[in-house]
């Protein structure tokens, strides 16, 4: 038997996936330090919390909450903010 693959259905249109895509790198594109990156990734994209992450990159969970403040603040200054982060 021949069984057609395709993708899992995720709720998502192509074009929203295509629009979500570009939207995260635009927001990745702000943030200059690629540790920053990865925390900023792991706390908001795959919902790791501050202490795990801490754990992951050898650093305290309050040195972890730091910098995402501060990355938020940042991002709360881009023209993304409304589609982003809501606000």
């Amino acid at each position: 038997m021949n069984y057609p693959i395709s993708e899992p259905s995720d709720g998502w249109m192509p074009y929203e996936k295509i629009f979500l895509r570009q939207l995260v790198l635009s927001v990745y594109k702000r943030i200059h330090s690629p540790l920053d990156k990865f925390i900023f990734m792991a706390a908001k994209e795959t919902g790791y919390t501050e202490e795990e992450i801490a754990k992951i990159v050898g650093i305290s969970q309050p040195a972890i909450s730091k910098r995402i403040t501060k990355i938020m603040i940042l991002l709360k200054s881009s023209p993304e903010k409304k589609l982003y982060l809501g606000k």
